[in-house]
Formats: structure tokens, sequence, C-alpha cells
């Protein structure tokens, strides 16, 4: 008797961890994004804003939908919140201006009410497209 109920909390407690891993999607960030990210945060904080953190349902959606504007031309999809996209800037400093330069593109990466983003570069024959992804 002993010997199950320490095998059912044993049970108990491993379902418990795989259950907590399972619904956390797991989020890996290439060095190039992070790089896109931190000139977002650094363009935000400079303009007073708080920095945001990267989310991972989300950056699973800027990913495709940069990779979309190759295979489709440019064209703003069904974001999970505000989005910014641009295509032929050749570096993260040119695109940062680009987009800090637009009203509208700078309103959705100032705005004070997000909390997370995600962002993508995707270079292909030379030609770079864009993606940042805003929300709460």
């Amino acid at each position: 008797m002993i010997v199950f109920l320490v095998t059912a909390i044993a049970l108990v407690s491993a379902l418990a961890s795989v259950t907590e891993t399972v619904a956390t999607p797991a989020l890996i960030v290439t060095a190039y994004e992070q790089q896109l990210a931190d000139a977002t945060n650094a363009a935000r904080v400079a303009n007073g804003a708080k920095p945001l953190v990267i989310d991972p349902t989300m950056q699973a959606y800027a990913r495709r939908h940069t990779i979309a504007q190759e295979r489709y031309g440019m064209h703003h999809g069904r974001a999970p919140g505000a989005e910014n996209v641009a295509a032929g800037q050749r570096s993260i400093p040119e695109v940062i201006r680009a987009w800090l330069n637009s009203k509208g593109h700078r309103a959705n990466m100032l705005n004070r009410r997000h909390t997370r983003m995600a962002v993508c570069g995707y270079t292909i024959n030379g030609h770079t497209y864009w993606t940042q992804v805003f929300g709460n």
C-alpha cells in the first residue's frame, strides 16, 4: 500500500511537470532576431516607452508571415496584434529608421500599451523582408 501511494505521488508529480512543459511553447530566437528585437526596444526606450518581451506564439506568426511576403508579395496579414512590414532595407538600423519615419509604423512600434512583440528579418536572393508584431 505504501509503495503504491509513493508511486502514485511520483506519477502525479511527473505528469504535472510534463503538463507545465507542454503548456509553455519553446522559443528559440536567432541572433539576428535578437538584434532586431534589441534595436526595436532601444527605439522604444529612446522615445519613453518600456522594452517588450518576445512572445513565442507571435514569433511563430512573424516568421511565417515574413517568408510569405517573399512568396506572395508585401502584405499585411492577420497578425495577432499590430503589425509592421517592410522590404528592401539592407540592415536592422535601416529598417528601424524606415519604420520610425512612417507615422503609422512609428505609432505601432512606440505604443505604450504593448507588452509583447515578435520580429523577423528574412533574406533571399539579396532581398530582405521584415516583420514586427506587437501585442498586449
